[in-house]
Order: structure tokens, then sequence, then C-alpha cells
């Protein structure tokens, strides 16, 4: 269902009320380096276009948002860096870092914190990774035992003066054989918004391992085995896990005989042999995947195409990293800005997440289409249009992230989608303008359930 307005209140908006957002100009490859001597860590930076083996170190104007192994990834809607670290004292911490390279090279990363997530004084963040509707997902573990994890996933909503953190319902009471009381190592989202993760635990020689893929519900709940991939019990310890939105799954880590990546492609398991350890994947959103190697030589970067051949062409080297730092953890600002942030909200009687898009930035003398999907079917839903907000917890998960100055009700069709039509007049001095949505769902049983949020600016 869709409606639409005349847009002559946007030249009204012009007028300071709404935050703009900061882009870089070229892509850029983020990678934690870790000495292989002094254990030290490092942040370095390596902008497309400069030569292979040139990259630059990050310096944290504020050395508390230094990120924990493996936890930090690229804001797709503004390019900052998102870090997380923890502390025995203050629990862990979300941070926002813009990094600025002076004319000399020097690269500083200007800190915000963003959230502290309360009762986490004892967990430690393991890894994190970004959905498509502009979320992150934070996996963190605490200690209980001998070679036992108390496993805990937070989905965080950013803004770009606070964020949210809600913990996803996770039951850990599992039927005999799924591991969840051991270490999980990595997390992704697959492109119907499910929360894949990967654990290991190599009992030697004589025990075999129990390397683990499990699947969970974009809202939580009981995590399961993931079948597509079957991991031997011959000595592959996992490392890394990444998803692409075709269904395919990545799985690499080190093998006792050769080292591995493990596909899955429609159905059919493939495993690529004969490489370096591999300590992260990356797939991009052109369809190329990136990964990283430990080599005796020092650690590098590789691209190659996806397919279910792959990489049987010779891949192309990206990176090459400094030959006393190993690298575990890769993250990618590929400069496109959907302008999707904080993150979406459910019910129990609808279940699904609600999504926002948009068909195309809003232009001047042309329509502007906001879409929603996964609403309830045959409801009135409302998009709200206002300025940037720090986030503002409403009731249980949902938060707001505009300040909602305009209201614009409409009628779900039966599969619970809706969209509402802007006209934008033909005023050059609109151009520029910042705007920010939000879809809210009332649920007929009480409550409510919301969208993630979008920025979108006039062109």
């Amino acid at each position: 269902m869709s409606s639409r307005t005349n847009a002559k209140w946007l030249a009204a908006l012009c007028t300071g009320l709404f935050l703009t957002t900061a882009e870089l100009d070229a892509q850029v490859y983020y990678a934690l380096g870790v000495n292989k001597t002094t254990n030290a860590r490092s942040v370095w930076r390596r902008d497309q276009g400069q030569p292979i083996g040139v990259q630059t170190q990050i310096v944290f104007n504020n050395p508390a948002s230094f990120p924990n192994e493996g936890c930090f990834e690229v804001d797709a809607r503004t390019g900052h860096l998102i870090t997380v670290s923890s502390s025995s004292t203050a629990g862990i911490r979300v941070y926002r870092n813009q990094v600025l390279v002076s004319p000399s090279g020097v690269a500083t990363a200007f800190a915000t914190l963003l959230v502290t997530i309360p009762n986490t004084s004892s967990s430690t963040p393991v890894a994190m990774c970004r959905e498509a509707s502009g979320a992150f997902l934070l996996l963190h573990s605490k200690s209980i035992g001998s070679l036992q994890q108390d496993n805990s996933i937070h989905r965080i909503g950013l803004g770009t003066a606070g964020a949210v953190a809600i913990e996803v319902p996770c039951d850990d009471q599992f039927a005999t054989g799924l591991q969840w009381g051991l270490a999980l190592n990595d997390i992704a989202s697959d492109g119907d918004g499910n929360i894949v993760m990967n654990s290991n635990f190599f009992a030697g020689a004589s025990g075999g391992n129990l390397n683990r893929v499990y699947t969970l519900p974009p809202i939580g709940g009981m995590p399961g085995l993931y079948t597509g991939i079957n991991i031997p019990s011959n000595g592959l310890l996992t490392m890394c896990i990444e998803t692409e939105p075709g269904g395919a799954v990545y799985v690499g880590g080190v093998h006792g005989t050769a080292d591995t990546i493990y596909t899955n492609f429609g159905g059919t398991q493939v495993s690529h042999r004969n490489m370096d350890l591999i300590r992260d994947v990356v797939r991009e959103p052109a369809g190329t995947v990136l990964w990283i190697e430990e080599m005796p030589t020092g650690s590098g970067v590789w691209q190659t195409n996806a397919d279910t051949t792959w990489p049987t062409t010779t891949p192309t080297a990206l990176w090459v990293m400094p030959t006393s730092d190993w690298f575990p953890k890769l993250a990618v600002d590929y400069q496109t800005y959907p302008g999707l942030y904080g993150h979406p909200c459910t019910t129990a009687g609808l279940g699904a997440m609600p999504q926002i898009s948009q068909s195309g930035p809003p232009m001047i003398n042309f329509l502007w289409q906001v879409n929603l999907e996964n609403g309830f079917s045959n409801q009135t839903a409302t998009l709200y249009l206002g300025a940037e907000i720090p986030p503002l917890l409403l009731s249980g998960s949902c938060a707001a992230y505009n300040s909602a100055l305009f209201s614009f009700p409409v009628q779900t069709n039966g599969s619970g989608d809706a969209s509402y039509t802007f006209s934008i007049p033909n005023d050059v001095s609109l151009i520029g303008v910042p705007l920010y949505t939000q879809w809210l769902v009332p649920d007929t049983a009480g409550g409510f359930a919301m969208s993630g949020a979008l920025a979108s600016t006039v062109q």
C-alpha cells in the first residue's frame, strides 16, 4: 500500500535542524595486528590505491577505545570505525571512531563513547558483525569453568551520538551433542537475518574435535546446528565465519595438514586447501571474497571471485602486512553508505523484524518512496520523519532514532508491506538536506514493533 504527500514542508526544514553525516573519499581497509614476539596490538589502515605493503598505523586519541581482538567493524552509514573494548570495572563499551589522516600521513581515531553495556564487567568481547538492517551483532563470553563459556549476544543500534544495546535471547540448554558451552569464535548474519556462529574445541589426537556451526533466529531463541557444512573431526580448528545474501556460508580455519576455507553453495560443500592459516573471511558486496592468511613471512589479504569453483584461479594480493605481526581481523569501508542505521525490534505476535528501505535517494523534482516490509498485515503503520536524536529507548527493545517532527500513517497490505511517497519540489535550496525516517507498526494485541532507521540526503 502506498500513500503520497506534497513535500512543500521540506523547504521549512532547511534551517539546520538536521545533523549531517561524514563521508570518506576512497575504499579503506582496516586490520588488527598482533606482534608475534611482544603480543602488542595495533590497528592498521590501508587506502585503496596505495602500493601493496604500504599501510598506516592508527593512533587512538582515547586508548580506552582500542578494540578487543576481533571486535571492530565499519559503520556503512558514515564510514566510521566502530570498536568494542572492555574493562573489569566498566564492562563492555562501544565507541565510534572518526579516522582522520593528516597531510603528513598520521592517522588518528577520534573516539566518542556510544554505550556501556550493563552487567558485562566479567565478559570479554569476542566478535562483531554488521546486519543488513544497519544494526551490529556483538558476541561476548565469560568463563564459567574448565573449557566452558557463558556466551551472550547483543544487538546494537547506533546513532551518531549514542547507541542502545539489546540482548538477543538465547536458550543455551541444548540437546545432546550441541556444545554451546564451548568457546565461540565468530559471528555473522545471513541473507534471511539469521545469526550464524562457529565454535571449536580440539581434544587432541585421541579426542578429535567438536567444531560446530550454529544458527539462531533473528529474534533469538534456541540455537540449532547448521547442517550445510560438515566440518571433519580430524584437526580443523575453525577461526572465522562469513555468509553471503545468496545463502553461501564460509568457514575458515587451520587444519592439521593444509589450512582450509569451507563453503556451501546451493547445498554443495566445497573445501579449499593448500592455504596458510585462515584468520578472517569477508564477502564483499560485489560478490568477491577477501581473506586473511597468516603466512611464515607475514600476513596477507587476498581476493578472489566467489563461485562454486572458488578459488581455482590465482587470487589477487591486496595487502601484505608487516612480517612481525599476525592479523586476526579485517574490516572494509566500501563507501556505499546506504543510510541504514539503528536497530529494528519486534513483538511475539509479529515475530519478523520490520525493515525500512527507500526506492533510490530523494531528489528534487522527483518522487521519493520509503518502504516498509515485515509489518502486521492490514494494519495502520506510521512513518516518522524528524531530526536525528541519540537513540531513545521506548519500550522493551524498541528505540526511536529521530524526533518525529512529522508522522505519516499508511495502511499495510496483506503481507504487512507498505510505502509512503513524497513529492519533492524542484527547489535547488533543498539539495543537501538530510532526512531521517523510521517506521512504527502497532500490534493489535498490545505494544508495537519498529523498523531500524534510515538517513537520506536530498540530491
